[in-house]
Formats: structure tokens, C-alpha cells, sequence
């Protein structure tokens, strides 16, 4: 780096007028010494002199030694601008028509000359000795082993002075100054001096796309500073990281190195978000799933030793959605057509041609997406927004278990009562987790995977870890709130929420592969709401089950706005397990599901096994003695199926035969449903099957719909068999 204070700068001046005053012998001293500039003395010199804040004289002269006597009186301002080479000034008068002298940082490049200034408010003497000052700081920009994809760095500067009052050296200007280098270059930049918290990189791709990370600002940022910045990319291909080699005034002695961890590059997909004026990359993680047409393939190959599974992507981001989002999406892969559910949503991408489309996101309640290319539903790329959390609490807080960005591997996590789980955007925190008290919280925008956690089982059921567990005890537990997480890959069920009440689960996503995967299983619990989840899972979605030897009633549940992906089982099922005349107390009942999408389900219903994305499922709990306690005053309204796989089952209301004599089933409604498919399926859409001397009382289908057509009664696509009684359609 040259050894000069420079700065990025143009000198707005008009002629400055006024009457001349006394000659004044003036001295110029530089300060401090070790940052004056070899030669300082040879460069050409301007001179400011002030009459308050209004110029009334400029004088130039080739050198300091050939400085002339200046005309001041005794109040007067005086600055010394000290130039290398002549420096572009623009002209701007003030209402009054005089300049307000300011150096602005506009106008001159990275080769503009050093500045220096002083402002004194009261010459005594016919001698004065300015004392000169730098007002600025050089930061020298390098890159190193950049590769291909990567054609510039830059560095913005936020709230850094743009302007400068010579006359009192007062900065009446912050704003964000933007430096910049490209691949195989270095470069030098001059700016006026001030100590910043935070360095904002960003390292522009080949596709105008780029990365923005903050780093901490290197210490000894002040006037007369000389920063240097060598970005090295030698590591960016196999770890992602950028090393950022930062020195202060060239000292060993004070270089740092800080590691900038970029989002890896997804193999599959690329995704940006437009903000700012420019397209900001996102990071895509990749999730395993199953098809259910692999079913007797990978049924028992728990850990995915064998690769059965399929391979599809997410991506989360967070925004205001006080406007819509614009977003870009690159498939690697070549394809032909592509399309983006729910298909109520009308969102419509544009075909940019190379591989990369470009569509809205119009509003807050439609963030989450399926965008499915060549109707390929297994690598597929989900699109998760979310609202930035503004409640989020701080490392440290009291009661709060806190992950922050990058990668956490506590061996398990246990939550007590009135305690917070925290993980931010940006964190993957790899661990079980356990919920042991009332009050209890999950939160955050970052994600919980169970990917590295043990999948094993024998040969019919997975032995895996629940991913998270709220009360494996007997006591029941109050206000547990689960919300905003993204959760991926349990080894067995992913959120067991067992003896809970007035609790919630809300604004969260899904993504599991395993057989036994379940999404979230409510057991024996009441007063339980599951709002605002996009969920997808191999097993069922969310399960409402009346388990265990106690016996204790399921009921007071609302499932609301959710979007329910099922690979192989069911989405919303209302079962199977129902309790046990054998016990106490027991069975499922007040319960609505309400404003829900159903994507998927692609499996088939053989026996005594129902599938399908919505149902109704009644069995006891021990299958040698017993009868099932009743499912009752069940609603669902406001649902719609969005085109699901011709193999799957759209709702299917099922009541075990092996059960004793007396099981019910009893007042199920279905209200305001919508059946929407562009490929008929292969069975009915809506299946009733009671078991043998038990019965059902009480269906009503009020506005059912299947592609627009009313269904008024029993026939190929709604079929209706065994002991039903006080069924209506309307």
C-alpha cells in the first residue's frame, strides 16, 4: 500500500469572497508523526481561510515552503488542504451564494491525494503554527485464488461520513460507502476516518448474484490509518470459507485473520432473493425423502445404508412481506416445465431460459411453496419464508438456551420448566431435545435435524430418538409453546407433545423421511392448537392419539392453516389409537380442522392399513380384548386438495373390525371441502368403512366439491359401506 492518507473525495467550492485582512505568518506542523506522509512537505498545498463557516480566501501554493503570508484576522478559521496531484472540484453555492466548502466523497477515485486540515476560531499573534491533522484513512483491497464464479469483492462502510466541513471539520453526512475490487486485482481507497463496529462484505458471482456477510471491523480504524484487506479463496471450494487476512498501518503486530463462512452451494438448486437493488443469494439445504412407490424397498433400511431414498431441497429465508417478494430460482438440471403449489396461490414463474425462472411471492400468508419441475415431486425444492422474529431474545438472557448462526452438536438439549430453547436464523443445531417442565419453549428461525443422531430399528418399527419429546412422565405439563423452528430428519417421531394442555405449535416446518417419522403426534392431551405448519413426512403428518394404559381423553384440538405434505400414510389423522374400554377413561373427541392444503399423498389403502391425506381412524389399543372409546364431534372445513398423486387416497374414515362390540363413531362434519386433481385417481375420493357390529351416526358434507362439482350423494368417487346411519349431504 503507498504510504498516503487519501481519501475518496470532491471538494464542492465556490470562489470564496471578502475583503483581505492582515498578513499572518503561518507554519504548518503535521500530526502525529507517523502517519505524515514521506515528502508531505513538496506537495502542493491549498488554504482555506474562514470568516466564520463562509470562505473568504483560498490560496495555492506548489509547496508548503512557498506557503505566502496569509491575509487573517485574529477570529478567523483557517484548514490547509494538502494535495498530491490536482484534485476534480465541483462548484455548488449555498442559498446565499457562497460555498460551504465540503469535502465530499463523490467525485474523486481511489488515486486522489491525501488531506489534511486544522480550524482554529482565534489567531493572537502575526505568527501562527497550524497544526494539521489527517482526515482520512486508506484501505487497501487484495484478492487471491479467486475462482472462476467469484468476479468481485466488495466492502461497504455503513453509517460512514460522506461529508466534511473543512472550515470546522464537522461531518454533516452518514450514509454507506461502497468499495470495490475485482478477481486478480488490488486496490487502494481513501475515506474519511472513523472506527466502525462492522465490516459488510460482499462477494459478487459471475451471475451479478451476491453474498453479503458481516465480519468484525479490524481494530485501529482512526484518521491516518492505513487498512489492509487480502481476501483468499483457497478454501472456499472445499469449506466455503473466504479467509480474510486484515492489517493495520502494514504491522505484523496487529493483523488478524477472520474466516468468512459463505453459504454452501447447493447441488441442485440456486436461489436469490431481490433486495436492495440487487439479487441476494439464499442458502439451499437438501432433505432426504421416500417415495412410497419404493416402499418394500427401503421399508427397512433405516439408516439409508442402501441409498433408497430420493434427495429433494429447502430454503429458508426471512422478509417484512410488506411488499412482494421477488425471487429467482436455478435448477442445475435441465427440465422442461415447472410449476409452483398450492396452485391457489396463482403464482406463476417466468422462464428466464439457462436453467433459472423468476416469480412473486405476493404476501406473507402464501411464503410457503412447492416448486416442482417436470412434475417431480422427490426433488422437488421447497421455497419457507418467515417474518424476522423481533421478540428474538440475546445470548445470556435469563432462562434462554441460545444457539446462534453455524453448527451446534450438544449430545442432547433438556428445556426445564419456564425455560426457552432459542435457535436463531443461520443455526443447525444437531441434537435431541427434551421438554421436562410447564412454560417450556421452542423458538427461533433456525433449524433442528436429527440427521446425525442414530437411525436404527428392527423389522417392522424404527428405535430411533424422538427428535423432540415434551413429557415422557405422568404429570401433566402447562404453556408449551413449540414455534418458528424448521425441523428435518428424526430418526423415529419427530414432535411427541404427550400430557400437555393449553399449549401451541405454531409457524413451523417439517421434513422427514423415515418409516415411524411421524410430523407431530398429540397424545392425551386437550387444549392443544397447531397453527400456521408446513409439514411433510413419510408417516403421518399429525396424529391425534389416545395411547397408553391410562386411558386419558384426546379432545379440544384445532389444527388451523396448515399445509400437509404425506409420502406414504396419512396428513391429518384422527387416530388410530382411541383408548380402551379396558382403562378408565379414554377416546378423541372436539376437535376442528380448519383452512387447510393437502399437497400430496401418494400411497394406497390395502386392508386394515388406511392411508390416505385426510382420515378418521378408530382402533383399540391391545388387540386381544376391548372395544375403543368413541371419536365424536369431529368438523373439518375449508380444506383443499391440491392435485394429489392418482395412486393416493384423498379421505378415508376407517372403523377396525377386530374391536369388540360397541366402538362409535359420531357426528363427523365436512364442510366447504374442495377435491381439485388434473389426474384422476385410482380409487375413491372419499372412502367409509365401519367395522363389523359397531357403527357410525352422524356424517354431514356440506358444499363437498370435486373439480368444481358438487357431490350430493353416494356413488364411484364417494363410496359409503357398512353399519352408517344419519348420513347427509347438502
Amino acid at each position: 500500500m503507498r504510504k498516503s492518507i487519501i481519501i475518496i473525495a470532491s471538494l464542492l467550492l465556490l470562489t470564496c469572497c471578502g475583503e483581505d485582512m492582515g498578513l499572518i505568518d503561518v507554519t504548518l506542523d503535521f500530526y502525529p508523526a507517523d502517519k505524515v506522509p514521506a515528502g508531505i512537505f513538496a506537495w502542493p498545498h491549498k488554504t482555506y481561510i474562514f470568516s466564520g463557516n463562509k470562505c473568504s480566501k483560498v490560496m495555492d501554493t506548489p509547496s508548503e515552503r512557498e506557503l505566502a503570508d496569509l491575509p487573517v484576522r485574529k477570529k478567523s478559521s483557517i484548514s490547509s488542504l494538502i494535495v498530491e496531484n490536482a484534485a476534480a472540484f465541483d462548484i455548488t453555492p449555498d442559498n446565499e451564494g457562497f460555498a460551504k466548502d465540503l469535502l465530499c466523497i463523490e467525485c474523486l477515485d481511489h488515486s486522489s491525494p491525501a488531506y489534511f486540515a486544522q480550524s482554529e476560531s482565534d489567531v493572537k499573534d502575526y505568527t501562527a503554527r497550524m497544526k494539521t491533522v489527517p482526515l482520512t484513512m486508506a484501505i487497501g483491497l487484495d484478492t487471491k485464488n479467486s475462482p472462476d464464479e467469484m468476479v468481485s469483492v466488495s466492502l461497504t462502510l455503513k453509517k460512514a461520513p460522506r461529508k466534511l466541513l473543512l472550515h470546522s471539520n464537522e461531518a454533516i453526512d452518514n450514509g454507506s460507502v461502497v468499495l470495490s475490487v475485482r478477481k486478480g486485482e488490488n486496490r487502494e481507497y481513501h475515506v474519511l476516518a472513523y472506527q466502525a463496529d462492522s465490516l459488510y462484505l460482499g462477494f459478487v458471482r459471475r451471475d451479478g448474484s451476491s453474498i453479503e456477510v458481516a465480519v468484525a471491523a479490524p481494530k485501529g480504524m482512526c484518521p491516518g490509518a492505513e487498512i489492509g484487506l487480502d481476501f483468499d479463496y483457497s478454501r472456499y471450494e472445499t469449506e466455503s470459507i473466504i479467509v480474510l487476512n486484515c492489517s493495520v498501518d502494514g504491522k505484523e503486530s496487529t493483523s488478524e485473520e477472520i474466516k468468512c463462512l459463505l453459504p454452501k452451494l447447493n447441488r441442485h438448486y440456486e436461489v436469490y432473493v431481490y433486495r436492495n437493488d440487487a439479487w441476494e443469494y439464499l442458502d439451499v439445504h437438501d432433505a432426504l425423502v421416500s417415495d412410497a412407490s419404493k416402499h418394500y424397498f427401503q421399508w427397512k433400511d433405516w439408516d439409508n445404508s442402501l441409498h433408497y431414498r430420493d434427495t429433494m431441497s429447502f430454503c429458508l429465508f426471512t422478509d417484512s412481506f410488506d411488499n412482494p417478494v421477488k425471487i429467482r430460482v436455478k435448477k442445475k438440471a435441465s427440465w422442461s416445465n415447472v410449476i409452483i403449489r398450492p396452485n391457489p396461490y396463482g403464482i406463476t414463474p417466468k422462464d428466464c431460459g439457462d436453467g433459472v425462472i423468476e416469480f412473486e411471492i405476493p404476501s406473507y400468508e402464501k411464503r410457503r411453496i412447492s416448486i416442482e419441475f417436470d412434475g417431480d415431486r422427490y426433488h422437488n425444492l421447497f421455497l419457507l419464508g418467515n417474518k424476522p422474529d423481533l421478540d428474538a431474545p440475546k445470548p445470556g438472557d435469563p432462562g434462554v438456551i441460545y444457539y446462534g448462526p453455524g453448527e451446534h452438536n450438544p449430545s442432547n438439549v433438556n428445556v426445564g420448566p419456564g425455560q426457552t430453547l432459542y435457535v436463531a436464523e443461520g443455526a443447525i443445531l444437531y441434537s435431541k431435545v427434551r421438554i421436562t417442565g410447564s412454560g417450556a419453549k421452542i423458538a427461533g428461525r433456525g433449524i433442528i435435524s436429527g440427521e446425525r443422531l442414530k437411525h436404527w430399528g428392527d423389522d417392522q418399527y424404527s428405535w430411533g430418538d424422538i427428535l423432540v419429546d415434551i413429557n415422557n412422565g405422568k404429570s401433566f405439563y402447562d404453556n408449551v409453546t413449540i414455534e418458528g423452528v424448521t425441523f428435518i430428519d428424526s430418526p423415529a417421531w419427530c414432535l411427541r407433545m404427550l400430557r400437555c394442555t393449553n399449549s401451541r405449535i405454531e409457524n413451523i416446518n417439517m421434513i422427514h423421511w423415515i418409516l415411524n417419522g411421524d410430523g407431530i403426534d398429540i397424545c392425551n392431551s386437550d387444549n392443544i392448537e397447531i397453527k400456521d405448519c408446513f409439514l411433510r413426512a413419510y408417516d403421518d403428518c399429525i396424529s391425534l392419539k389416545s395411547i397408553y394404559e391410562e386411558g386419558i381423553k384426546v379432545h379440544d384440538i384445532k389444527i388451523s392453516d396448515c399445509t400437509i405434505w404425506a409420502d406414504l400414510a396419512r396428513g391429518i389423522v384422527v387416530g388410530p389409537e382411541s383408548g380402551n374400554t379396558a382403562c378408565s377413561d379414554g377416546g378423541i373427541t372436539d376437535v376442528v380442522v380448519d383452512n387447510c392444503i393437502f399437497l400430496e399423498h401418494a400411497s394406497y389403502t390395502s386392508g386394515s392399513n388406511v392411508r390416505a391425506a385426510l382420515s378418521v381412524m378408530q382402533f383399540r389399543n391391545w388387540d386381544n380384548y376391548g372395544s375403543a372409546f368413541p371419536i365424536r364431534d369431529i368438523t373439518f372445513k375449508n380444506l383443499y386438495f391440491d392435485d394429489l398423486n392418482p395412486a393416493g387416497t384423498h379421505i378415508y374414515v376407517y372403523q377396525s373390525s377386530s374391536q369388540d362390540t360397541g366402538s362409535q363413531i359420531s357426528n363427523i362434519r365436512f364442510e366447504n371441502i374442495q377435491v381439485n386433481y388434473k389426474r384422476k385417481p385410482s380409487r375413491a375420493v372419499f372412502t367409509l368403512e365401519t367395522g363389523q357390529n359397531n357403527n357410525l351416526q352422524g356424517l354431514n358434507f356440506k358444499n363437498f366439491t370435486i373439480n368444481g362439482e358438487r357431490v350430493l350423494s353416494a356413488g364411484d368417487q364417494f363410496k359409503i359401506s357398512g353399519n352408517a346411519s344419519e348420513v347427509q349431504f347438502e
